[in-house]
């Protein structure tokens, strides 16, 4: 299946490649953002593997940071989908709160390196694209 170039006007073809290839980016963290909040939404619905992570078994923060993100992370993956910068700018908070969780409050929540590695990631590779945008026209 070949994926249609975007903007593919008066023959600039490397133009058109870098926004499907964004367009792309987006709509794959999109998915997976949309998908990592239906995690948290299974452990709201207690559709869970371990009774133990179930909403009414955490403890009172983590019920909180539980549906904060359950709400959170699928309306940023919405956002991203349809490439509106409003989509980072979610998972830009959802980066500042793991932060805060990660040094504020370690007793109540483990570490979440891998999920801070991937939030850098992802706002580092969309700030690439950006920045190339801006550096072709």
């Amino acid at each position: 299946m070949r994926l249609p170039l975007i903007g593919y006007v008066d023959g600039n073809r490397l133009e058109a490649l870098e926004r499907t290839a964004f367009l792309v980016f987006m709509r794959v963290v999109g998915i997976f953002l949309i998908f990592a909040g239906m995690r948290y939404w299974s452990s709201i619905v207690g559709y869970v593997g371990d009774e133990s992570e179930a909403l009414w078994m955490l403890s009172a923060p983590r019920q909180v940071v539980t549906v904060f993100y359950a709400v959170l992370l699928p309306v940023a993956g919405v956002g991203m989908w349809f490439g509106s910068s409003w989509g980072i700018g979610l998972l830009f908070i959802s980066l500042v709160i793991q932060f805060v969780l990660e040094f504020g409050f370690t007793a109540d929540f483990p570490s979440q390196w891998p999920t801070i590695i991937m939030h850098f990631l992802i706002i580092g590779t969309y700030a690439a694209f950006r920045i190339l945008n801006r550096w072709q026209q």
